[in-house]
């Protein structure tokens, strides 16, 4: 097992796999951020607009 793991190939091999896991998870964690600010909430401009304040999806008004 010492020679496999001492082996110049196995150290390249591993090596390489450790870059390519590297880039795929900057990758990943680059996509979720760009998704995340475009589901930001605090960046969009909500208005109600209604009769006695009473809008789509219930009444809001006094009985």
């Amino acid at each position: 097992m010492h020679e496999i793991v001492t082996s110049d190939w196995f150290l390249l091999i591993t090596g390489l796999c450790s870059i390519v896991g590297l880039l795929l998870a900057i990758f990943a964690t680059t996509k979720v951020i760009k998704i995340s600010h475009k589901l930001n909430i605090k960046n969009q401009n909500i208005t109600v607009n209604g009769d006695g304040n009473s809008t789509a999806g219930g009444n809001n008004g006094t009985i």
